[in-house]
């Protein structure tokens, strides 16, 4: 059978070949590749050259768990704010307290405020407390991909928006702080992402020129940010595809063990990362199948076209 090569979504390339038609010798010459019995499914990265000696990354929803919705019913409660707009009023009076310009009371008096409604300083006092626990909760599988970052040698960072008593508590109690060797908490600052003074605040200290950095945040514009300064980036949406993402930039994926060779990673790693071409003509087993987002590939037809209506 005639090998057959995808593009990703993102600087990777697929090329599958069944078993019988490998050339011999010739995974010697592939950098990254994944395989069975059966077949050879070789994934290929654009941006193998690039040497990383930085990882920065954000905190909120990359380093620690995502708040629940019960999280901020709560807080709501706690706030005597009716849960469906109090997220909005959450975030919406954010900016300046992360920034440090306001401090816990004055934010909660304005997200009150904001909702029609007046919080005593015992609240005051709760509300801080509860909101500091959501955001204590680190994300174990991306800790562990910290050290195991650390191990290969790399510096790592943290640059996160984060209002002065969550970043006092967190340099105090939380564990996680240690395996650090640089932590820039916006309040302490009074800069935030996604201005650019934040950033070289973070480079001076890490001591690392921007080409040598990978910034990771689940938000767009601090990406953007970060890569208009010349840093490279990764937009945070899950682990699963960030594990896709830095292999791009030679860097371990975090959820497989530590030595673990690429080529005894599961192909499940790279599920949804690869687009059908429009004249894709073949057949592949399940384990490649479940590769392509969307739609399973199926062979092109090979004469006229479907009046089918789509629905």
């Amino acid at each position: 059978m005639q090998a057959v090569s995808f593009r990703a979504k993102r600087g990777i390339s697929l090329c599958f070949v069944t078993a019988d038609s490998r050339a011999e010798g010739s995974q010697s010459e592939i950098p990254r590749f994944a395989r069975n019995d059966r077949f050879t499914a070789i994934i290929q990265f654009e941006h193998m050259g690039i040497n990383i000696t930085t990882v920065i990354f954000d905190f909120g929803y990359v380093l620690s768990l995502p708040p629940q919705t019960s999280d901020y019913q709560k807080l709501a409660a706690l706030a005597g704010i009716e849960g469906r707009s109090f997220e909005q009023v959450y975030w919406g009076q954010r900016a300046d307290y992360d920034r440090g310009t306001i401090d816990g009371p004055a934010y909660w008096r304005r997200v009150a405020e904001a909702a029609g409604r007046e919080v005593t300083p015992a609240q005051i006092e709760s509300l801080i407390a509860a909101d500091i626990a959501i955001w204590m909760r680190a994300n174990p599988i991306m800790m562990e991909w910290v050290r195991a970052l650390k191990t290969r040698g790399l510096k790592i960072a943290v640059l996160s928006n984060m209002p002065i008593e969550m970043s006092t508590h967190m340099r105090q109690h939380a564990p996680w702080f240690r395996e650090f060797d640089y932590v820039c908490f916006s309040a302490e600052v009074q800069l935030a992402k996604p201005e650019a003074a934040i950033f070289h605040a973070c480079l001076n200290v890490v001591g690392s020129k921007p080409g040598e950095c990978l910034f990771i945040d689940d938000r767009a514009e601090n990406v953007e940010a970060a890569r208009e300064l010349g840093m490279h980036v990764v937009k945070f949406i899950s682990v699963e595809e960030l594990a896709v993402e830095v292999q791009t930039f030679n860097l371990p994926p975090p959820g497989v063990a530590a030595g673990t060779e690429i080529a005894s990673r599961p192909l499940g790693m790279y599920r949804g990362q690869f687009k059908v071409p429009d004249d894709f003509n073949a057949s592949l087993p399940d384990e490649v199948l479940a590769l392509f987002e969307g739609e399973k590939p199926k062979p092109a037809r090979r004469t006229g076209k479907s009046n089918r209506r789509r629905r």
